[in-house]
């Protein structure tokens, strides 16, 4: 606690990790499971289409899984950073109540 304010409370406490999900309105959540999934039903699909349409649309189904495969390593990086921050930010809070203790106790000393 550093000037009446309790400053871990201010910390999210919420965990970084775990299985990212994917929600949009009206839908249920989607795994990285469930999208793989989805993705091999396409594939499926699009191999019983006509020769001439494959290609365009594996080309689309591919940039798709491409996308997803970026979006995933990003947020990925994302929340080691934050991990990393909120790691950085307890050990300032935790130096700064150190501090403060200290200049408490010499003051109190002298």
């Amino acid at each position: 606690m550093i000037n009446g304010i309790d400053l871990p409370m201010i910390l999210p406490t919420m965990p970084c990790r775990g299985a990212q999900m994917l929600k949009y309105e009206g839908e249920r959540a989607m795994t990285e499971e469930t999208f793989l999934q989805q993705f091999e039903e396409l594939s499926a699909q699009i191999d019983q289409l006509p020769v001439d349409q494959q290609p365009r649309l594996r080309k689309l189904a591919e940039e798709t899984l491409l996308r997803y495969q970026t979006n995933k390593t990003n947020i990925d990086q994302a929340n080691a950073a934050l991990d990393d921050w909120r790691l950085q930010v307890k050990y300032q809070i935790f130096d700064a109540e150190a501090s403060l203790r200290e200049r408490q106790q010499k003051l109190g000393g002298e």
